[in-house]
């Protein structure tokens, strides 16, 4: 599983997951004071280290669950 905010056909699978569409939707309603220029899902460090050459220098991580899905738990 990757999916990006900025990609338009992975929204529908970001919908899926509360904190993060929360984003996708200040982004969407009130894009003035959106801070978020993109966003990733991902599921592994192999993935993170697919995407690690389009992150800035400075990025966010958080984790998040999908919506009725327990929370995410450390290992």
């Amino acid at each position: 599983m990757l999916y990006e905010m900025n990609n338009l056909s992975d929204i529908l699978y970001i919908s899926q997951y509360g904190k993060a569409y929360g984003t996708v939707l200040l982004k969407r309603w009130l894009p003035n004071i959106n801070k978020t220029k993109n966003m990733f899902i991902i599921d592994s460090y192999e993935e993170f280290k697919r995407i690690e050459d389009k992150l800035p220098e400075i990025f966010t991580c958080r984790a998040d669950a999908k919506i009725g899905d327990p929370p995410t738990l450390r290992s």
